[in-house]
C-alpha cells in the first residue's frame, strides 16, 4: 500500500469546510443565543415559582394541622372541654394548671349533719397541680400537659412531697420526681 499523496485534496475535508462556513454566521449565532438564554429563563422562572408554591402548601397544611389539633387555645374558655376544677365547676383557661398564673385553691364546704357549711378544706398547690397532671395522663392525647402540670407540681412541693410514693403516685409522677432526685444529686440544684 502507499501512502496517499498529501497533494490530493480529502472529500471529507472538503464537506466539512463547506459546513463550517455555514456555522460561523452571526446571525444565526445571535439568534440561538437569544432562544436558549429565553429558554433558560422561562425554566428557571418556572422552577422558582414551584419551590414557591411548594413551601406556601407547607405552610398552610402546618396552619391547619396546628389549628385543628391544637388542644385548648390561650383566651378561649375550656368550657367546651369535659374539664372541671377541683371544686366542681368548669374549667376556663386561667384555672389550667399550666398557666401563667397560681393554681386555683378550691375550696369545697363540708355540712354537718344540721346542713351547716362547718369548714373549708384547702388542698396545697402541689396537690392541685398533682390532680391536674393525673387527670391528663388519663388521655394519652394530653400526655405533654401531664408532663407539664407533674414539673409544676414538683416545683412547688415540699421535701416529703417530692420522696417517691408508689401508693399515691402515677408512673410518671414517679419517673419525673426520680429525674429531679438524680439531678440534685450530679449537683443541679435548681429543679
Amino acid at each position: 500500500m502507499s501512502a496517499p499523496d498529501e497533494r490530493t485534496p480529502d472529500p471529507v475535508e472538503a464537506v466539512l469546510a463547506a459546513s463550517r462556513g455555514d456555522l460561523d454566521n452571526a446571525g444565526l449565532r445571535a439568534a440561538l443565543l437569544e432562544r436558549t438564554t429565553g429558554i433558560i429563563r422561562r425554566r428557571r422562572r418556572v422552577r422558582r415559582f414551584a419551590v414557591a408554591a411548594a413551601l406556601l402548601a407547607c405552610y398552610l397544611a402546618g396552619a391547619a394541622t396546628a389549628e385543628t389539633w391544637w388542644p385548648w387555645r390561650p383566651g378561649a374558655p375550656a368550657t367546651a372541654s369535659h374539664e372541671t376544677v377541683p371544686g366542681g365547676g368548669p374549667a376556663t383557661v386561667a384555672d389550667r394548671p399550666d398557666s401563667d398564673g397560681p393554681p386555683p385553691v378550691p375550696q369545697t364546704p363540708a355540712l354537718d349533719g344540721v346542713g351547716q357549711a362547718v369548714a373549708t378544706a384547702k388542698i396545697s398547690r402541689f396537690e392541685a397541680y398533682r390532680q391536674a397532671g393525673d387527670r391528663f395522663l388519663k388521655e394519652p392525647a394530653q400526655l405533654s400537659l401531664a408532663v407539664r402540670s407533674y414539673s409544676n407540681a414538683l416545683s412547688v412541693a415540699s421535701a416529703e412531697e417530692r420522696a417517691i410514693s408508689p401508693e399515691r403516685d402515677s408512673w410518671l409522677l414517679m419517673a419525673l420526681k426520680d429525674s429531679r432526685i438524680k439531678e440534685r444529686s450530679h449537683g443541679n440544684p435548681d429543679r
